[in-house]
């Protein structure tokens, strides 16, 4: 049964992308904070590097969305929330901590089925396992913004630190800079730097005009709020539509057709059945 419903889906997608030679148009199936939140037999840490591993090792995934928070000293972190508390035993919020404080974090153990504990990884840190990778992932780095935690000015401070950190980054790993705040997405254009910039936003009138305006590549959205309409309005527009909350065969039947560049899924497995890799 879920073999004919994936060669079903399948057909959907080839015949959604206009291709009558069977082979499917590329869309990257890119792993939500490495491996989803409901992919893997065991539960992993969000944004840890067995997460990250499940997903490009273990499922071939062609990238892994993983969230970034800059701390007091200037050093990105992977980490979701605005307190440390929630996934770590630490406490407070990364961006009133040091690099060498952070340094010193573990994910919560009952949360790794696996083995660990797990240190909280640098950004610098899982660029440069994949440095030497036959094929590295593509990086999408959702910045995460929490006005209460970092400094006054966040957008400049914040965007000058990621540009520096990414002219450092091993030369093969592609990385794309994510997030709801514009004004970063336009410093970073303005500065010249070459990562991938999407705008995350919740529809299309929300995101597109400002994704322009903020010299942007693509932009971001939950598939329940994206129609064929929306979509091809971003493709005319000549953005990249990138969308999430794909977890399901029914929701990548739907993905699928609005022929996005990208998914980012929380069951890597399923959406790598459906679209296999190179």
């Amino acid at each position: 049964m879920r073999r004919a419903l994936i060669r079903h889906t399948l057909a959907l997608f080839i015949g959604a992308s206009g291709c009558s030679s069977g082979a499917a148009a590329p869309v990257e199936v890119i792993g939500h904070a490495g491996a989803g939140l409901n992919g893997p037999e065991v539960r992993l840490p969000p944004n840890s590097l067995p997460a990250i591993r499940w997903a490009v090792e273990g499922q071939a995934a062609d990238g892994v969305e993983v969230d970034i928070q800059r701390s007091a000293d200037g050093v990105f972190f992977l980490y979701h929330d605005s307190e440390l508390e929630t996934g770590t035993d630490c406490r407070g919020c990364i961006g009133e901590m040091t690099a060498a404080q952070l340094a010193k974090c573990r994910h919560r153990t009952e949360l790794l089925a696996i083995g660990g504990p797990e240190k909280l990884l640098s950004l610098a840190e899982v660029l440069a396992l994949y440095a030497d990778a036959p094929r590295p992932p593509r990086f999408f780095l959702d910045v995460k913004y929490y006005p209460w935690c970092g400094p006054d000015d966040w957008t400049r401070v914040t965007a000058e630190s990621l540009a520096e950190e990414l002219t450092r980054r091993p030369a093969r790993i592609p990385v794309a800079v994510q997030s709801a705040q514009a004004g970063l997405l336009n410093r970073m254009s303005a500065g010249g730097e070459s990562a991938q910039r999407i705008l995350r936003g919740q529809t299309v009138a929300d995101v597109r005009d400002d994704a322009l305006r903020a010299g942007a590549d693509g932009v971001l959205l939950p598939l329940s709020h994206v129609t064929p309409r929306g979509a091809a309005a971003v493709r005319e527009a000549g953005l990249l539509l990138y969308v999430y909350d794909v977890t399901t065969l029914a929701e990548a039947d739907a993905a699928f057709a609005l022929r996005p560049a990208g998914i980012q899924t929380d069951d890597v497995r399923l959406l790598r059945a459906l679209v296999p890799a190179d």
